[in-house]
Order: C-alpha cells, then sequence, then structure tokens
C-alpha cells in the first residue's frame, strides 16, 4: 500500500477493499495521500479505519483535488469520523468527489 503510493505517482486506483488496514497503518497512509496528486479512486471498504483512522484520513484529504471515488463501506464508522469527513467536504475538500459510499 505505502510503497504503490510512494512510488508510482501515476497511480489512479488503490484497492484495499478487505485488506488488514487498521489504525496502526493509517498515518502512513495518510501522509502518502497529502502528497500523492494522481489519485482518484480509494477503497478502503470492510478495513478496520473506526473514527480514529477516518478523521487521520480525512484530514489528510482535505487540500485533494483529484479523488472522485472514495468507499469506506463497513469501516465502523460513527458520529466523529463522519462529523470530520462531512467538515472537509464543506470547506471544499475532496473538491472534485463523486461518489462517497459510507454504507455499513
Amino acid at each position: 500500500m505505502e510503497s504503490a503510493l510512494d512510488f508510482d505517482p501515476e497511480l489512479t486506483t488503490l484497492n484495499l477493499d478487505a485488506s488488514s488496514l487498521g489504525i496502526a497503518q493509517v498515518p502512513r497512509l495518510a501522509d502518502s495521500l497529502a502528497r500523492h496528486k494522481a489519485l482518484t479512486e480509494l477503497e478502503l471498504a470492510q478495513t478496520r479505519l473506526k473514527d480514529e483512522g477516518t478523521i487521520l484520513l480525512a484530514k489528510a484529504l482535505q487540500t485533494n483535488r483529484t479523488l472522485k471515488l472514495l468507499s469506506l463501506q463497513a469501516c465502523s464508522i460513527r458520529e466523529s469520523g463522519a462529523r470530520e469527513l462531512a467538515a472537509v467536504l464543506t470547506t471544499g475538500g475532496l473538491a472534485v468527489l463523486r461518489e462517497l459510499n459510507l454504507a455499513h
């Protein structure tokens, strides 16, 4: 995951659905996402992000201008994680986002 973003600046899709991604890996992913300028699809469904990981991810995506699809389905996101995502969306972050999946 992190090597794909760090070593492939042209990567447009990152699918980590049902991976072992958990809170321990999120800071590295968030750091890579903040710098990556080509990613258009990020799929993290059925990972263990929970609120803490979602908050870190949302902060990294505040300045993102390329992501069009973000899938966070079944990531155990509750009120604080959803609130942080909403804040990013309402302040102009993820400006080109067309699809956001938060289904349980």
